[in-house]
């Protein structure tokens, strides 16, 4: 299930990157956190109300989690009301799932990049170029090729060399 997918009613979990995470207090001085979800097919803000104090601390900007909960409709908008939350392996997701990416996939990307470094004739550039990748694969096409405007998003700098 994707954010852009979610409609008022849903009932189940979804798995998404957290984003603008705040604290806050009830008018009852009872603690909660506020997110913006985050995948590739959009956003979606979130409420955690009722939140356990150990949980506080648990939960950070950039992290993955499965989030369990409902949708409502709150001031015209959709919101993901949570009941329960669990970190996940950032190792074991696909980054490209959660945000903004480059219209090529990573593999078409992986594809394009390592057919052009074929191309080069040259013994020592090309084993040069060839070790580069080795050691910065993982980067090279994550990375975005600027901070905003220019490629500002994940793969954006393999999308900017070709």
């Amino acid at each position: 299930m994707k954010i852009q997918e979610l409609t008022d009613g849903y009932k189940g979990s979804i798995t998404v990157l957290l984003t603008n995470m705040n604290r806050g207090l009830t008018a009852k001085g009872a603690p909660y956190l506020s997110f913006t979800f985050q995948d590739k097919s959009g956003t979606m803000e979130a409420k955690y109300w009722n939140v356990k104090e150990e949980e506080l601390e648990a939960y950070h900007n950039g992290m993955l989690v499965e989030a369990h909960g409902d949708v409502l409709c709150h001031k015209k908008m959709l919101q993901f009301r949570v009941s329960k939350m669990e970190p996940l392996d950032m190792e074991q997701e696909d980054i490209y799932e959660y945000v903004k990416s480059s219209a090529l996939s990573k593999e078409e990307l992986q594809s394009a990049i390592y057919a052009k470094i074929d191309e080069i004739q040259n013994e020592k550039i090309h084993l040069l170029i060839s070790e580069i990748m080795k050691e910065n694969e993982k980067d090279f096409f994550e990375y975005p090729a600027a901070t905003k405007n220019h490629h500002d998003f994940v793969g954006g700098l393999a999308t900017h060399v070709l």
